[in-house]
């Protein structure tokens, strides 16, 4: 992506963050109510282990 196409999505982002528009609150969180916490805590560990090769640490 070039700068003017960073700054266009930056500024969408910025608007779609700030707006009070309900009809884009409800399109937002539709697919936002399909996911949960732990199915995001499940993918993130399995990316990672999947570039660790499966190798994991305890830490603490």
């Amino acid at each position: 992506m070039n700068r003017s196409g960073n700054q266009a999505f930056a500024t969408a982002l910025g608007h779609a963050l700030t707006s009070d528009d309900p009809v884009s609150t409800a399109l937002g969180r539709k697919p936002a109510a399909r996911h949960t916490w732990t199915e995001a805590a499940a993918r993130h560990l399995a990316f990672y282990r999947s570039v660790t090769g499966g190798s994991h640490r305890r830490v603490g």
